[in-house]
């Protein structure tokens, strides 16, 4: 499997096959394996792995604390620099796909709000409001109110539809 990203996981005190098995782990991490897949496929119990992302992550909050990093902890630093870069540049592609996939189907737009705005989380203030996208369909939105922009956001993402109404029904 290979990857655009280049991964360096320079080996101290480590054993040759940890250090691979770190490189591997970034690569699958760049692919959307979950941490159990990712453990599998390199062969180590999901408690190594997850040791291994915890001693990086306490190696980081040292350094962030203006700590110095044991040498036998760089392994570790670098392990989870890697590896939390390999996911956001996932994610990174994955949202601007959605993104680029929103004008053209509503869902995509719908799920990105979800989990980018929390849509769908409503606070006691929120209210209902229709929404009709002249030429298309009919949809109904419960949003809060203070999400009018992108409700007119949406109207622009689905491209040659129109919104007729954004005011929320007075309850």
């Amino acid at each position: 499997m290979s990857s655009a990203i280049d991964f360096h996981i320079h080996p101290l005190t480590a054993q040759p096959r940890t250090t691979q098995g770190m490189t591997h782990a970034c690569v699958l991490g760049a692919h959307g394996y979950t941490i159990s897949a990712i453990a599998a496929e390199i062969g180590v119990n999901r408690t190594t792995l997850q040791r291994w992302r915890a001693r990086g992550h306490e190696a980081l909050e040292a350094l962030g604390n203006g700590e110095e990093v044991p040498e036998e902890e760089t392994l570790y630093l670098e392990f989870i620099l890697n590896f939390e870069r390999a996911r956001a540049q996932l994610e990174n592609k994955l949202v601007d796909t959605i993104v680029e996939t929103a004008p053209y189907d509503w869902r995509a737009a719908s799920w990105f709000l979800e989990r980018s705005f929390q849509w769908g989380k409503q606070a006691p203030e929120a209210q209902k409001v229709e929404v009709e996208v002249t030429g298309k369909a009919e949809i109904e939105l419960r949003i809060m109110p203070q999400t009018h922009a992108a409700l007119r956001k949406i109207g622009s993402l689905l491209g040659d539809g129109e919104i007729i109404d954004v005011t929320p029904d007075e309850e």
